[in-house]
């Protein structure tokens, strides 16, 4: 009988070999937020998800047995030191030891759904599902679809730039949510941003 891999194992496991939950869920076909929980111990995997990720981690180079793992990755710097600014490897990303874990996860989610939605808009045929025909009661033209699909594509671009900020421990220059506190560019795109998500 195989040893049983424990959720702590598990995130530690993923951690240490750079893997975003997102990203893990989708090559194991594991539903993200099972697997979010199963982390936090909040949920129980099946047993063949268990192993599924385990094989997957070993693998990755990540040795169970090891006191330290033998992934060809850099691990988190665990030092606490406040002086300086230690890194970690996440999905290519070298993000800050200062971001909370979950706040990692949860934007690399956000830009990978982004990308998803930014590739639909790019595809869309707008010349094959529009016409001059109303929609939604009144009249959608093709250019009306153009600008608004182009808008919409630039806005997801320009949270995905900001998201990528963030994960460098850099300032959101998107903060701003209230049209009537905008003074900016930045401000007015994070203003749409939200508009467009909400």
């Amino acid at each position: 009988m195989n040893a049983i891999l424990t959720s702590k194992q598990a995130k530690r496991a993923r951690i240490e070999l750079g893997i975003s939950q997102a990203n893990i869920a989708k090559e194991l076909d594991i539903q993200r937020s099972y697997l979010s929980q199963f982390e936090n111990g909040k949920f129980i995997l099946p047993d063949k998800d268990l192993d599924a990720l385990k094989s997957h981690y070993e693998t990755a180079g990540y040795n169970f047995d090891a006191t330290t793992p033998t992934s060809t990755q850099e691990p988190a710097n665990t030092n606490t030191d406040d002086a300086e600014c230690h890194t970690r490897i996440m999905d290519g990303f070298v993000v800050p030891d200062y971001l909370e874990p979950d706040q990692v996860e949860n934007l690399l989610f956000e830009y990978e759904e982004n990308i998803q939605k930014i590739n639909q808009l790019c595809i869309y045929d707008i010349r094959e599902n529009h016409t001059e025909e109303p929609f939604f009661g009144e009249p959608f033209v093709r250019d009306d679809a153009h600008k608004q699909f182009t808008r919409e594509a630039l806005i997801l671009m320009a949270r995905n730039f900001n998201i990528v900020e963030e994960l460098r421990g850099h300032d959101s220059c998107l903060p701003v949510k209230d049209q009537h506190k905008a003074s900016s560019t930045g401000d007015f795109i994070g203003v749409e941003f939200h508009q467009l998500t909400n």
